[in-house]
């Protein structure tokens, strides 16, 4: 019988990372639960807890803090684009319900898929609650043609968030 040795396979590629811009939000461990909300074009509504699924943004882990269904124990969202279609995103973020000692700083980070496996990061820093209910405005952007427009970085307060919770 002869043996013939299999081609070599390649090196194992980095798959590229999830969705078009993905946004994750953290705090510290502790009971106070965070929403994020977020808006594209498209959308017919923001996407947040009470609305997970967009045209163009999932939110793909709702965190309330130490509650009894969850089993991590940091604190963290996260939501990713399906596609790219022009206009303006925006990522708030929403103080639900703080049982930990005020303030309470949240760091935020997004990034843009260039291409690939690599990110671009179009915001990372933290902005911070000093009471229940507030809901900020983290970072507001636009895109063209599948592109960040840089110039178009701000953070004007919008509300995305309805409702009196």
């Amino acid at each position: 019988l002869l043996m013939v040795n299999p081609p070599a396979e390649e090196a194992i590629k980095t798959p590229p990372p999830p969705g078009n811009i993905s946004v994750i939000v953290t705090w510290q461990d502790g009971d106070s639960d965070v929403d994020t909300w977020l808006m594209a074009p498209e959308e017919p509504a923001p996407v947040g807890y009470s609305n997970k699924n967009g045209a163009v943004w999932d939110l793909l882990r709702d965190d309330t803090g130490l509650g009894s269904h969850d089993q991590l124990k940091s604190n963290f969202e996260n939501g990713y684009t399906s596609f790219l279609p022009d206009g303006e995103y925006i990522v708030n973020v929403h103080a639900y319900g703080l049982t930990d000692v005020l303030p309470l700083a949240v760091s935020v980070e997004v990034l843009i898929n260039t291409g690939g496996s690599s990110m671009d990061r179009i915001y990372a820093g933290s902005v911070q609650f000093s009471a229940k209910g507030e809901e900020l405005t983290v970072t507001r952007f636009r895109i063209y043609e599948g592109k960040l427009v840089r110039s178009s970085i701000n953070d004007v307060p919008i509300k995305l968030r309805s409702g009196d919770k």
